[in-house]
Protein backbone atom coordinates (compact mmCIF):
# COMPACT_ATOMS: atom_id res chain seq x y z
CA UNK A 1 0.00 0.00 0.00
CA UNK A 2 2.94 2.35 0.70
CA UNK A 3 4.15 1.87 -2.87
CA UNK A 4 0.68 2.61 -4.23
CA UNK A 5 0.37 5.83 -2.23
CA UNK A 6 3.95 6.85 -3.09
CA UNK A 7 3.37 6.20 -6.80
CA UNK A 8 0.12 8.15 -6.77
CA UNK A 9 1.89 10.97 -4.92
CA UNK A 10 4.68 11.12 -7.51
CA UNK A 11 2.18 11.25 -10.33
CA UNK A 12 0.17 13.94 -8.52
CA UNK A 13 3.31 16.04 -8.25
CA UNK A 14 3.80 15.67 -11.98
CA UNK A 15 0.25 16.84 -12.52
CA UNK A 16 0.81 19.90 -10.38
CA UNK A 17 3.75 21.03 -12.52
CA UNK A 18 1.83 20.60 -15.69
CA UNK A 19 1.37 16.95 -16.57
CA UNK A 20 -2.38 17.00 -16.28
CA UNK A 21 -4.02 17.76 -19.63
CA UNK A 22 -10.23 16.28 -22.11
CA UNK A 23 -10.25 17.19 -25.62
CA UNK A 24 -13.15 19.49 -26.23
CA UNK A 25 -12.19 21.21 -29.41
CA UNK A 26 -9.38 21.58 -31.88
CA UNK A 27 -5.75 20.69 -31.57
CA UNK A 28 -2.65 22.26 -33.00
CA UNK A 29 -0.93 19.85 -35.39
CA UNK A 30 2.38 21.56 -34.62
CA UNK A 31 2.20 19.84 -31.22
CA UNK A 32 2.18 16.37 -32.82
CA UNK A 33 5.28 14.37 -32.02
CA UNK A 34 7.50 13.57 -29.06
CA UNK A 35 8.64 16.35 -26.74
CA UNK A 36 11.16 15.70 -23.95
CA UNK A 37 11.84 17.45 -20.65
CA UNK A 38 15.13 16.38 -19.03
CA UNK A 39 16.04 17.14 -15.43
CA UNK A 40 18.49 16.12 -12.74
CA UNK A 41 17.02 13.83 -10.07
CA UNK A 42 18.97 14.59 -6.89
CA UNK A 43 17.51 11.64 -4.98
CA UNK A 44 18.71 9.11 -7.58
CA UNK A 45 21.75 11.21 -8.57
CA UNK A 46 20.95 10.86 -12.25
CA UNK A 47 19.36 12.65 -15.16
CA UNK A 48 15.75 11.66 -15.81
CA UNK A 49 13.38 12.56 -18.58
CA UNK A 50 9.70 12.98 -19.11
CA UNK A 51 8.29 12.56 -22.60
CA UNK A 52 5.07 14.09 -23.84
CA UNK A 53 3.74 12.40 -26.98
CA UNK A 54 1.07 14.51 -28.69
CA UNK A 55 -0.97 12.83 -31.42
CA UNK A 56 -3.97 14.64 -32.92
CA UNK A 57 -5.72 15.39 -29.63
CA UNK A 58 -4.35 12.43 -27.65
CA UNK A 59 -1.42 12.71 -25.25
CA UNK A 60 0.69 10.16 -23.39
CA UNK A 61 3.29 10.95 -20.72
CA UNK A 62 6.34 8.79 -20.12
CA UNK A 63 8.90 8.96 -17.35
CA UNK A 64 12.24 7.45 -18.34
CA UNK A 65 10.48 5.68 -21.24
CA UNK A 66 7.86 4.08 -18.97
CA UNK A 67 4.27 5.08 -19.83
CA UNK A 68 2.65 6.87 -16.87
CA UNK A 69 -0.60 8.48 -17.88
CA UNK A 70 -2.55 9.28 -21.01
CA UNK A 71 -5.40 11.53 -21.90
CA UNK A 72 -6.54 14.15 -24.35
CA UNK A 73 -5.77 17.75 -25.16
CA UNK A 74 -7.33 20.62 -27.04
CA UNK A 75 -6.25 24.14 -27.70
CA UNK A 76 -7.70 27.50 -28.54
CA UNK A 77 -5.09 29.96 -29.70
CA UNK A 78 -2.19 29.68 -27.26
CA UNK A 79 -4.33 28.05 -24.55
CA UNK A 80 -4.11 24.30 -24.00
CA UNK A 81 -6.39 22.09 -21.94
CA UNK A 82 -5.13 18.66 -20.93
CA UNK A 83 -7.13 15.98 -19.15
CA UNK A 84 -5.71 12.71 -17.90
CA UNK A 85 -8.10 9.83 -18.60
CA UNK A 86 -5.99 6.77 -17.72
CA UNK A 87 -3.01 5.72 -15.61
CA UNK A 88 -0.68 2.82 -16.27
CA UNK A 89 -1.62 0.17 -13.71
CA UNK A 90 1.70 -1.60 -14.25
CA UNK A 91 3.18 1.03 -11.92
CA UNK A 92 1.07 -0.27 -9.05
CA UNK A 93 1.98 -3.90 -9.54
CA UNK A 94 5.63 -3.09 -10.27
CA UNK A 95 5.13 -4.81 -13.59
CA UNK A 96 6.67 -4.15 -16.97
CA UNK A 97 3.34 -4.67 -18.72
CA UNK A 98 1.15 -1.71 -19.58
CA UNK A 99 -2.46 -1.85 -18.46
CA UNK A 100 -4.43 1.38 -18.57
CA UNK A 101 -6.86 2.17 -15.73
CA UNK A 102 -9.50 4.90 -15.65
CA UNK A 103 -10.48 6.65 -12.41
CA UNK A 104 -13.07 4.05 -11.33
CA UNK A 105 -10.75 1.14 -12.12
CA UNK A 106 -8.02 2.71 -9.99
CA UNK A 107 -10.44 2.94 -7.07
CA UNK A 108 -11.63 -0.65 -7.49
CA UNK A 109 -8.10 -2.08 -7.84
CA UNK A 110 -6.65 -0.04 -4.98
CA UNK A 111 -9.37 -1.05 -2.53
CA UNK A 112 -9.15 -4.67 -3.68
CA UNK A 113 -5.36 -4.68 -3.15
CA UNK A 114 -5.76 -3.27 0.36
CA UNK A 115 -8.36 -5.92 1.22
CA UNK A 116 -6.06 -8.66 -0.13
CA UNK A 117 -3.32 -7.37 2.17
CA UNK A 118 -5.55 -7.86 5.23
CA UNK A 119 -7.35 -4.54 5.59
CA UNK A 120 -11.12 -4.73 6.00
CA UNK A 121 -13.33 -3.49 3.16
CA UNK A 122 -14.55 -0.61 5.32
CA UNK A 123 -11.02 0.42 6.28
CA UNK A 124 -9.87 0.20 2.67
CA UNK A 125 -12.74 2.37 1.48
CA UNK A 126 -12.03 4.93 4.21
CA UNK A 127 -8.30 5.05 3.38
CA UNK A 128 -9.09 5.44 -0.29
CA UNK A 129 -11.67 8.17 0.29
CA UNK A 130 -9.59 10.18 2.76
CA UNK A 131 -6.07 9.68 1.42
CA UNK A 132 -5.93 8.46 -2.15
CA UNK A 133 -9.09 9.81 -3.79
CA UNK A 134 -8.13 13.50 -3.41
CA UNK A 135 -4.83 12.78 -5.18
CA UNK A 136 -6.56 10.83 -7.95
CA UNK A 137 -9.15 13.62 -8.33
CA UNK A 138 -6.36 16.15 -8.74
CA UNK A 139 -4.56 14.00 -11.30
CA UNK A 140 -7.69 13.53 -13.41
CA UNK A 141 -8.80 17.18 -13.27
CA UNK A 142 -8.61 19.15 -16.50
CA UNK A 143 -5.94 21.79 -16.46
CA UNK A 144 -5.70 24.78 -18.75
CA UNK A 145 -2.57 26.74 -19.39
CA UNK A 146 -0.68 28.40 -22.19
CA UNK A 147 1.87 27.11 -24.64
CA UNK A 148 4.20 28.38 -27.32
CA UNK A 149 6.39 26.68 -29.88
CA UNK A 150 9.65 28.27 -30.97
CA UNK A 151 11.59 26.05 -33.36
CA UNK A 152 12.09 22.72 -31.61
CA UNK A 153 11.17 24.12 -28.17
CA UNK A 154 7.73 23.86 -26.57
CA UNK A 155 7.01 25.93 -23.48
CA UNK A 156 3.95 24.97 -21.44
CA UNK A 157 2.83 27.06 -18.45
CA UNK A 158 0.29 26.02 -15.82
CA UNK A 159 -0.42 28.10 -12.74
CA UNK A 160 2.68 30.21 -13.31
CA UNK A 161 4.99 27.17 -13.59
CA UNK A 162 6.66 26.71 -16.98
CA UNK A 163 8.52 23.81 -18.47
CA UNK A 164 10.46 23.79 -21.71
CA UNK A 165 10.45 20.63 -23.80
CA UNK A 166 12.58 19.77 -26.83
CA UNK A 167 11.11 18.05 -29.89
CA UNK A 168 12.74 14.71 -30.70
Amino acid sequence: MKNTIKTIGIIALAVIIGFALVACGDYDEALNGTWVFEYYDEEDDETSSTKYVFNNGDITFYMDDEPLVKGTYSNDGNKITITITHMNGGMFQESSSVKWYNRQQIKTETISDMVKSGVTQEQAEAVYKNTIEPIVDQMFASQTGTYSINGNKLTITFDGESIVLTKK
